[in-house]
């Protein structure tokens, strides 16, 4: 096992893997620890893979997480990190002007997204626009 190595997986035998880490012990040694559950993405065994109709994408896009709302909760900012996230990056293609991802000319999501219930501010934001778009709570209600 190398001396330098930064949080690589060092073994997996069915139980949580062994990680190396870099700080150093009280002996002065850099110890071994177990991944901590619940902290990384699950495996995918044949377990129930989340819905990525066309339709359930847009029912999260619609329906933002809490710490996406404002202290007063009278707004909400959406992130295009959490966008693309939600959409799925395969739907995204850089694009220079922008400096950002956006929303792929050929997706299904730009020809039918605001008959399936996306509205027309986040579609546009998606296809093009700044980091983050701030939208009023009730928008989502």
């Amino acid at each position: 096992m190398a001396d330098h190595q930064d949080a690589a997986t060092i073994s997996s035998s069915g139980t949580a893997p062994v990680v190396w880490s870099n700080s150093i012990d009280n002996n002065g040694q850099s110890p071994l620890r177990e991944l901590s559950r619940g902290l990384y993405a699950p495996a995918l065994d044949g377990g129930d893979l989340p819905d990525d109709s066309l339709s359930a994408t847009i029912r999260r896009l619609m329906s933002p997480p809490q710490g996406l709302y404002s202290a007063d909760g009278r707004s909400v900012t959406l992130y295009i990190n959490w966008a693309v996230g939600v959409v799925g990056v395969e739907r995204f293609e850089p694009t220079p002007l922008a400096r950002r991802l956006s929303l792929r000319q050929d997706d299904a999501l730009r020809e039918r997204g605001v008959s399936l219930g996306l509205s027309k501010e986040i579609l546009e934001w998606l296809r093009q626009g700044e980091e983050m778009l701030t939208l009023p709570a009730s928008h989502f209600t």
